[in-house]
Parts: structure tokens; C-alpha cells; sequence
């Protein structure tokens, strides 16, 4: 069963307004997990705005790499929240080193940069970041992008939210967004030529995108889809069928029009 909840506010709140929402609706919940996106970031990110904002789970040695790749590209910190979890966590939630979100300054070099020159190097940078993790395995990048911070765990919501004490004021924010869906091996997620509805993150499993019936592209997690019909409001330009049992994080159109369209929308 899946269970969607947003909230929208003109004051900050604190994720776990919402995860206890969530909670109420517990029935045919099979505890797989939780996604947690902010927007309007309140506390000491609210005079960041403009300062990309890097989410993640890192080990200790990723920890690392990290600090030394975006030196190296000539990002530097601003502000950082490092959760730092007990050793043992709640069942069903896998251990992990360190929860990072971290607001850096752009480099020097890139003063002066069109918005579309600056959100193409902060996609590019984010999808080195993601490379360096899948070869170590010691790093997850979940979102690089100004006043945006994402949370993704394994287990059951209010578990999760407790143990990484999402209650904490620096992740006061103006809205929370929430989504979680399965799909079984084979099932087709959104089919060309059809409304867009829905978009969709990639938690766990593999996905085939197909246009005319034509394999393009193998999707798997941190991949996203379905942000074209939506964000240009035209019919699905191509087919997405599960290849394994996935899971993925979803919100319906209201939501992307509301949290995430600037994220992919021209400037006008």
C-alpha cells in the first residue's frame, strides 16, 4: 500500500509533523522505508537560499572523499549537519557511518555563470559524486541543489525518523513531501502516450525505458523519471516497466508543480 503526504505552510515545521501523519496510516504498510524532501528551509538555511545544498549518507573513508573532491573543485562549507547515529539501529534500518547535509559556497570560478550554466555543472558535480560512490560504495548522494535537502532510509518511517532525530530545529522547513510506492517485476509503472500523473525516484530495483517498444535506457536507483510530461505538460514521451521488484519514491502532479518543477523548468 502506498502512502502520500504533503504538507504545505506558511510557518516552518518539522518533518516529523508529517512522518506522524504518516504513522495514522500505518494499515497495509509493509515498513520498506521513507522519503523526506524539504523545500523553504528555515533555521540556518534560511539565509542560504542560494547556496547548493548537498544530501547524503556517507562511511567514514566516503566522508573523506568527499571533503576532498569538492575541495579540489573549489566548493567550500558554509554550514553542515552531520547525523551521527547509535551504533546499533532499529530493526529493519541498515547501519550507517554518518547522514550528511551540508550547504557549500560555488567556486570562485563560477561567478558570473547564466542559471542554466550553473544548474548544469551543479547536476554534472552531483553525478560525479554519485559515480565515486557506486565505485567504493562508500557514499550516496541523494540531491546537490540550493534550498532542497533529501532524506532516504530503509525501514519503517517513525523508526527512521527517531533515530536520525529528524525532529531537530535546523530541518525546520515550509513544506515536507513524502512518497513511497512498490512496483513487482514486470508491472509497468507509466506507459507512452499517456497523461503524466506522477514522478517517480528509484529506491531499490531496475527499470527498462522503452520508446515504440525500442529498449533506450536501464533505470536503477537514484535515477528519476517522469519529470518531462510534467514539467512541459505534454503525454508520456516513453514507457517505464519495472525489470525487477522496485521501489520508488512518488508524488502526483499537484506536488512536482508545487515543490519540484523549478528543478527542471526553464527559466522563463
Amino acid at each position: 500500500m502506498c502512502r502520500l503526504f504533503a504538507i504545505t505552510s506558511k510557518e516552518p515545521l518539522s518533518p516529523m509533523v508529517a512522518i506522524e501523519a504518516l504513522n495514522v496510516m500505518r494499515e497495509g504498510h509493509d515498513g520498506s522505508g521513507v522519503g523526506l524532501f524539504l523545500r523553504g528551509l528555515s533555521g540556518p538555511f534560511e539565509d542560504m537560499k542560494d547556496a547548493p545544498i548537498l544530501s547524503g549518507i556517507f562511511s567514514e573513508a566516503g566522508l573523506k572523499r568527499l571533503d576532498a573532491f569538492m575541495m579540489d573543485v573549489g566548493f567550500m562549507t558554509k554550514y553542515k549537519i552531520s547525523i551521527k547515529v547509535p551504533k546499533t539501529p532499529p530493526v529493519g534500518v541498515p547501519r550507517r557511518d554518518v547522514y550528511l547535509i551540508r550547504a557549500y559556497e560555488y567556486p570562485e570560478e563560477w561567478e558570473g555563470l547564466s542559471p542554466e550554466e550553473l544548474r548544469f555543472r551543479l547536476l554534472t558535480t552531483r553525478l560525479k559524486l554519485r559515480a565515486m560512490g557506486e565505485e567504493k560504495e562508500d557514499m550516496i548522494v541523494f540531491s546537490f541543489w540550493p534550498d532542497a535537502i533529501m532524506i532516504k532510509e530503509i525501514g519503517d518511517p517513525l523508526a527512521v525518523a527517531r533515530h536520525l532525530q529528524l525532529d531537530r530545529k535546523e530541518l525546520a522547513a515550509i513544506s515536507a513531501l513524502f512518497k513511497k510506492r512498490s512496483f513487482p517485476k514486470g508491472e509497468t509503472v507509466i506507459k507512452e502516450g499517456s497523461g503524466g500523473a506522477a514522478f517517480y525516484l528509484i529506491e531499490s530495483g531496475e527499470a527498462a525505458v522503452t520508446i515504440g517498444g525500442e529498449l533506450r535506457a536501464t533505470l536503477g536507483p537514484g535515477d528519476y523519471f517522469g519529470e518531462v510530461a510534467l514539467a512541459m505538460n505534454i503525454a508520456r514521451t516513453a514507457s517505464v516497466r519495472a525489470m525487477t521488484p522496485a521501489v520508488v519514491a512518488s508524488c502526483d502532479k499537484a506536488t512536482f508543480d508545487e515543490f519540484l518543477r523549478p528543478l527542471f523548468a526553464d527559466d522563463e
